[in-house]
């Protein structure tokens, strides 16, 4: 996702200035069309990402913030509310500044003749392609209501999904942190006090001690250097996988990890077939559906996936058919997607499927700690293995040499 910056006329002909987010220059062109504006400037964003970034992450909006909006929007549209009137009691309740930021933008848009959808789809980093184009087809179907009030039920479904997996994520993290620390502790105080024991007395050191010894050496006398180094990791890092190549290749990984692989399978199909069915069943065309979901599943992997699917829609195969081809989609969704399409019910049974594969990923979540407490007892284990040997063998030929 970039930040660019445009100049644009509306259909009255009116001049507008603004910023908005898009994965590329396209997608940002495509998003200014689909709000009636004709471009005269568009440019990306320039200045110090590490700023940048710092400035999404304090300007971000909850997703909690995202779900108690629709949530309340929809009692309120229900209670027949005019819109403008609905956004402004919910922005006047707002406490997240960032968000009664962008609530204050969208009631100036809808003052000046925008719909509910468009205001919102210009706060792309809120509210995403598929939540808009829901909203707009309630908006046309006149179930506005109905539509706010399901896309508050699966927002809450992401975010309960987000919460478990951080819950469960929590007790190996909380080893592997400790297992650091001790290491740390272990090669910055307690190996060098050994060490000048050990050159006192004359000992030779073991192979694996004198190895260890050497990185306590080095962690005392350039840790500055370590730090430095471990920075620019983590920036260069960040920086690949915010590349098209780095994401598809983190997400790759994630499909191979064993444990892993099967929960982030469950995660992105629930995703998929969740808002499949909310597309399918808010009438929008099946390229348009597909073109809209292939951003919301959180996997560069899929996204390059459905693309591959669309152009074969496109050349009049059926979307259970070119699903069929590619080697990521579970046998279950492609044939459930096939019986959908031959009894008219896709919406249906994708919405079922979709509810199945969430409880499929809860039971995975839940055991996922238990799953992944064998990996952490080998690695605490060696670990300590490591650092006794390492400290017990020369002490033991201490001791042989005071007898």
């Amino acid at each position: 996702m970039g930040t660019f910056n445009y100049k644009a006329r509306d259909e009255e002909g009116k001049q507008i200035e603004g910023k908005i987010e898009a994965k590329d220059e396209a997608s940002a062109i495509s998003l200014l069309q689909d709000q009636k504006l004709f471009i005269t400037s568009l440019s990306k964003t320039t200045g110090i990402k590490t700023f940048s970034g710092f400035s999404s992450f304090f300007n971000k909006v909850p997703l909690k913030e995202k779900i108690m909006f629709t949530t309340q929007m929809a009692v309120m549209v229900k209670s027949g509310l005019p819109i403008l009137e609905a956004v402004k009691t919910v922005e006047a309740q707002t406490q997240n500044k960032n968000m009664s930021r962008v609530l204050d933008e969208v009631i100036k848009d809808i003052s000046s003749g925008l719909s509910f959808s468009k205001a919102l789809s210009k706060h792309p980093e809120v509210f995403n392609e598929t939540y808009v184009k829901i909203l707009e087809s309630g908006e046309k179907s006149g179930r506005l209501d109905k539509v706010l009030l399901k896309l508050s039920k699966d927002l809450d479904k992401d975010y309960d999904l987000v919460g478990k997996i951080r819950s469960a994520l929590m007790y190996p993290a909380f080893i592997l942190i400790v297992l650091i620390v001790v290491m740390i502790v272990v090669l910055v105080y307690v190996i060098p006090q050994l060490k000048t024991i050990f050159n006192d007395v004359g000992v030779q050191l073991p192979l694996l001690t004198r190895m260890i010894v050497a990185i306590s050496d080095f962690m005392v006398k350039f840790w500055w250097l370590l730090l430095i180094i471990i920075i620019i990791f983590v920036i260069l890092l960040r920086r690949y996988l915010k590349t098209d190549k780095g994401s598809y290749a983190f997400d790759k990984l994630k499909l191979k990890t064993p444990v892993l692989k099967q929960v982030m399978l469950n995660i992105y199909m629930s995703r998929f077939t969740r808002t499949l069915s909310s597309l399918v069943s808010a009438g929008i065309p099946m390229i348009d559906v597909l073109n809209t979901t292939k951003g919301v599943i959180g996997s560069s992997v899929f996204e390059k996936e459905v693309e591959k699917i669309i152009v074969q829609v496109e050349s009049g195969s059926s979307v259970s058919k070119a699903m069929k081809d590619s080697p990521y989609f579970p046998p279950v969704v492609t044939s459930l997607v096939a019986v959908g399409e031959k009894s008219g019910k896709t919406d249906y049974i994708l919405k079922n499927l979709s509810r199945f594969l969430e409880k499929e990923v809860d039971n995975t979540v839940r055991n996922l700690t238990s799953l992944l407490e064998p990996v952490i007892m080998v690695v605490l284990g060696v670990g300590i293995a490591i650092v006794i040997i390492s400290v017990i063998m020369p002490i033991y030929g201490l001791v042989q040499v005071i007898q």
